[in-house]
């Protein structure tokens, strides 16, 4: 009897052990599985920000294998960059003491170009005036001007406005399609009061 109660003992230890192993092969799966999908994860947020959605496009007359001449180009652009703003600050404070009207198209809502209803730029536009007379005329071209601004805005691609630098081109577009509709080549200014990409 002793016997049998031995052999009882050693087959529910022989049992536990045996239940025991696929518990540990199932929590070692769970963990391996776990560690495989985290690892997914972090390649495919590597891949979408490298190469689908990089932050800013390179631009070709940046990318040199030679360090001095990326060296030189910097210094000229700091230069042209300093020669600039001294230039664009005495024309501001000689540009705000001439306006004499303002303007102001509100909530211009654009749908970029390719992007298929799921991405839109609002802006606001004050359209500053050196000559008096010319808030008249802009007033009765306001549709004109509105639909221009419009067709000619829609041609860019919602990356192209999310590139912080084309903001200024897109204050040049609205000057020239002002200009054009006014029928003026000078004394005619464009400020921003609102710029949101969504």
């Amino acid at each position: 009897m002793c016997i049998s109660i031995q052999n009882n003992k050693k087959q529910r230890d022989d049992m536990a052990e045996e239940t025991a192993k696929p518990k540990n092969k199932l929590i070692i799966y769970i963990v391996a599985g776990i560690v495989v999908i985290v690892l997914e994860v972090f390649v495919a947020y590597a891949l979408v920000t490298k190469f689908l959605m990089p932050s800013q496009p390179v631009d070709s007359t940046e990318v040199s294998s030679d360090t001095s001449t990326v060296a030189k180009k910097t210094a000229v652009k700091k230069e042209k960059k300093k020669a600039t703003k001294k230039t664009t600050e005495s024309e501001s404070s000689s540009e705000f003491s001439s306006i004499q009207g303002m303007y102001t198209l509100a909530d211009f809502v654009i749908n970029p170009a390719n992007s298929n209803g799921k991405h839109f730029f609002v802006f606001t536009v004050v359209y500053a005036f050196e000559d008096k007379t010319m808030e008249d005329l802009i007033k009765e071209r306001e549709p004109i001007l509105k639909d221009k601004i419009i067709a000619e805005l829609g041609k860019k691609t919602f990356e192209w406005y999310g590139i912080v630098s084309n903001r200024e081109a897109v204050r040049q577009k609205l000057l020239e399609i002002g200009q054009e509709i006014l029928g003026v080549d000078r004394g005619v200014h464009v400020y921003f009061t609102k710029y949101v990409l969504q």
